[in-house]
């Protein structure tokens, strides 16, 4: 009886203690599930932390690039539009320069104008005086096409009596008005060289001539540009015979209407068809 009660008492001890083993198994796992869980949960948080920050920094990243971007673009549209400000400046001066250098050539160009229309008011006014103080004398005017020159010659001269506005010459009509006049006053170099192969004293209403040659060998004048000196050359010439007689017989620098004769003369002489050299222009 002893036995079979301390071999009931055994199972009975093993049962208990394959309960209680199964309870610390099942506590342990329980532990183990807990922690797992934990571990699990703290791992979780973690990534989504780092996910967090990964995002963060992606975002900050992203809102850097585009804060670069358009900082990028700002300088660019700035620097277009110092491009565009500085082109425009510099179309400003260049129509300042251009204004002011228009305004100098206008301002030029009036001062010659207000010159010209000065000495030709002096000249014309020389003309009129001489008119009127001479009213025997027909003076011959043929006006240059220039409007200004009309213009004055219209408004000083015309309605003298004895001073004729006549239109421009040709070479052969001018010719034929020179041989048939008294004395000749021009500001032209042409004519300073054709009047006084004409016999004509020639009086030059300019302050210097580029004909210097003529004025040495008296057969120009220079008259200047003031009235009263021109007025007082063309008073001497007109009353002064041997004034004028001076100058008419005066010795033309620029031929004495020989040079077809000296030339045929001188290609006969050169082909032997000649026994004398030609006779040489002296002035």
């Amino acid at each position: 009886g002893d036995d079979a009660r301390a071999y009931d008492y055994m199972q009975r001890f093993v049962s208990v203690k394959d309960s209680l083993f199964e309870v610390q198994r099942g506590a342990q796992v329980a532990e183990l599930e807990r922690r797992f869980r934990t571990a699990n949960e703290v791992a979780l948080r973690e990534a989504s932390l780092r996910y967090r920050v990964w995002i963060a920094v992606l975002a900050a990243a992203l809102i850097a690039v585009a804060a670069g971007s358009a900082v990028v673009g700002y300088r660019r549209k700035l620097r277009r539009r110092d491009e565009q400000l500085s082109e425009s400046l510099a179309l400003v001066d260049s129509y300042r320069e251009s204004h002011d250098s228009l305004t100098s050539r206008l301002d030029a160009s009036n001062a010659r104008e207000a010159a010209v229309k000065r000495l030709l008011e002096g000249r014309m006014a020389a003309v009129r005086d001489i008119a009127e103080r001479h009213p025997e004398v027909l003076i011959v005017y043929p006006v240059h096409m220039s409007p200004a020159v009309r213009e004055c010659a219209s408004r000083l001269l015309g309605g003298v009596a004895n001073i004729a506005l006549i239109e421009p010459l040709d070479a052969v009509d001018m010719h034929r008005l020179m041989a048939r006049s008294y004395l000749v006053m021009t500001d032209s170099g042409g004519i300073q060289e054709e009047a006084p192969a004409l016999g004509k004293p020639v009086l030059v209403l300019r302050r210097e001539t580029e004909r210097p040659e003529a004025v040495e060998a008296g057969t120009v004048a220079l008259a200047g540009t003031e009235t009263a000196d021109i007025v007082r050359l063309a008073e001497t010439l007109l009353a002064d015979g041997a004034a004028y007689a001076r100058m008419a017989r005066a010795v033309n620098p620029y031929g004495d209407g020989h040079a077809c004769r000296r030339i045929a003369d001188a290609i006969e002489y050169s082909f032997g068809l000649r026994g004398e050299a030609p006779e040489a222009f002296r002035p």
